[in-house]
């Protein structure tokens, strides 16, 4: 097998993730048209949320190379997601307080940024779904994104939230998957 570097296996990822959706426009229009988002919105919220997925799976999926190839994985990854958020002006999350497990809806849990700035706009998206999968040991990973999901896209739909759960979990085991695979493969440049 060839290696690549950390860049090279970053760039896999973030091919795929920002060329969402990936096929189905059908099933992308279903969804989006259960929420309050126009489809731009709805699919730079999706791609956020796939871009911490993929976060996700290089630290599940690489953790047994060496940190530091680990780390420069993680951070070529985060220099692409980055330059996204800057270029589409990721805009502040909808303010919010956390009903039960559900997601936050008006009030106040993160405050907002102040200055609008897209890359304080993408961290705290980031911690809003770190803190989703810390609160809630007994559920699955997709299922906590996809109700932090359902609040960034205004929706309270129970089948839309199990539907985009399934997703999200199969993705993450399918990123899983694929970083594994190339873990024996990386070298830092």
């Amino acid at each position: 097998m060839e290696t690549l570097t950390a860049p090279e296996l970053a760039d896999i990822f973030w091919d795929e993730t920002r060329k969402w959706p990936w096929g189905d426009s059908k099933w992308e229009e279903k969804l989006r048209s259960d929420t309050t988002l126009a489809i731009d919105d709805f699919r730079k919220e999706m791609i956020y949320l796939l871009a911490f997925i993929d976060d996700f799976a290089f630290y599940i999926g690489l953790d047994e190379v060496a940190p530091m190839i680990q780390k420069a994985v993680r951070d070529a990854y985060a220099a692409r997601l980055r330059s996204f958020a800057q270029q589409t002006a990721c805009k502040p999350m909808p303010e919010g307080q956390w009903i039960g497990s559900l997601y936050p809806t008006g009030g106040e849990y993160p405050e907002p940024s102040i200055s609008n700035d897209p890359i304080r706009n993408l961290k705290d998206r980031y911690e809003v779904f770190m803190e989703a999968i810390s609160r809630r040991k007994d559920r699955s990973v997709g299922e906590c994104l996809g109700k932090v999901f359902a609040g960034f896209c205004g929706t309270l739909n129970y089948a839309w939230i199990a539907e985009v759960s399934i997703f999200f979990s199969q993705t993450l085991i399918s990123k899983t998957n694929l970083a594994r695979s190339h873990s024996n493969q990386i070298r830092l440049a």
